[in-house]
């Protein structure tokens, strides 16, 4: 995963799981920042696209729905196994 060069903030990231998961979902946040904490990050992928030519084609739903099925793949393979 090189990035998309976009900020997404936790939340936002939170809120597209729990509606792309389709089921009521109650997250909780502690309400209060913690020191340091880093609320939003994005990747610089402009080496990528200068040295290689590179561009992301994976929206971010499309991304988070691969890896929740990997995830739920592997979880049940875990509970089974």
């Amino acid at each position: 995963n090189i990035g998309y060069g976009k900020s997404y903030s936790v939340e936002e990231i939170v809120d597209r799981i729990v509606y792309l998961y389709g089921k009521n979902v109650k997250v909780e946040y502690s309400g209060e920042r913690r020191k340091h904490e880093v609320m939003d990050t994005v990747a610089n992928i402009r080496k990528a696209k200068d040295l290689m030519d590179w561009t992301p084609t994976v929206p971010l739903d499309e991304g988070l729905q691969r890896a929740m099925k990997w995830f739920f793949e592997k979880w049940r393979a875990i509970k089974i196994g």
